[in-house]
């Protein structure tokens, strides 16, 4: 099938031969007077054709510079676990393999898979007049928080005479990011998680509704600061959870290493010998690794606030 295009020229170059034939013989030749009725009746057609033909719209303005692209979800990372620590995994994230190993491990956004609601909880510090007015927040403060958490950090030892903490049996503040999933993530095993959580996170975590690829948290230190204790340890990590029942608590009920992996992020498993509390405070592990590990990489700053 020919194209309009292809149809005008067809026709105009007819116009054009009628046209010259007329010029030459004379318009008062009966074959030229019925040639002009065959030129009206072409062009008739030429005008159906061309407004068959897409006609290109105007240029708009310049479309302003897009907002940049959200920071990828994908890190690479590995991740340990150890006694007491229940399904949860304690997850070192960086943007390469360099950073991986030697960090900074914090400052590394953490994004949504998937449209939710993200809401935000801290501890030691008590729920306060409005927390408790929401029962749905305070059942999952209490889930959360139901014994102190395994993996915070001692508070530190006091010099004669020092002031007590202000905060409850002398621990850092720890914040903890739960996204309610709108739609269940679904793990590399098969299970479906509605819900899921990050422990040790920075404080300002954007609570409410969260679109895919939006962030939830931050990688942070908080409550695993043993520098305050004179440790240089790094300690920042991510404490990642997930719970097929829609039940917080402090570990989860599934595996956070799989969670971790639904989420895009590239992690190689180390065991379940990593540095807790009680390793950390020995002095002997840096940055969720054996000091003896470190050679000569330099140690990642401790987070700025």
């Amino acid at each position: 099938m020919s194209t309009p295009q292809e149809e005008i020229h067809g026709i105009t170059a007819e116009v054009w031969r009628i046209v010259d034939a007329a010029q030459a013989t004379g318009w008062s030749d009966p074959s030229v007077t019925s040639d002009l009725g065959a030129i009206k009746n072409y062009m008739e057609q030429v005008d159906v054709l061309v407004d068959q033909i897409p006609t290109q719209p105007e240029p708009g303005p310049t479309p302003p510079n897009p907002e940049p692209e959200p920071p990828s979800a994908l890190y690479t990372c590995f991740a340990v676990t150890y006694q007491g620590h229940g399904m949860a995994s304690d997850v070192y994230p960086g943007t390469s393999a360099e950073e991986r190993e030697y960090g900074p491990h914090h400052g590394h956004p953490i994004l949504a898979p998937s449209p939710g609601r993200v809401e935000s909880y801290m501890f030691p510090t008590p729920l306060n007049t409005v927390q408790k007015a929401d029962p749905d927040y305070a059942r999952h403060y209490d889930e959360l928080f139901a014994t102190p958490w395994i993996c915070m950090a001692p508070a530190p030892v006091k010099a004669p005479g020092a002031t007590e903490d202000e905060l409850p049996i002398g621990m850092q503040m720890m914040y903890v990011a739960v996204e309610w999933l709108d739609t269940a993530l679904l793990l590399p095993n098969g299970q479906h998680v509605p819900v899921i959580w990050f422990g040790h996170v920075k404080g300002d975590i954007p609570t409410g509704r969260v679109q895919t690829g939006g962030r939830i948290c931050t990688s942070w230190d908080s409550g695993v600061r043993f520098e305050n204790n004179g440790i240089q340890a790094r300690a920042a990590h991510i404490h990642v959870c997930g719970s097929v029942t829609g039940r917080l608590s402090q570990n989860g009920d599934v595996d956070g290493l799989l969670v971790a992996r639904a989420l895009g992020w590239d992690v190689e498993f180390r065991g379940g010998n990593g540095p807790g509390p009680d390793q950390y405070m020995s002095g002997r592990y840096l940055a969720g690794k054996l000091a003896s590990q470190w050679g000569s990489n330099p140690i990642p700053p401790v987070p700025a606030p």
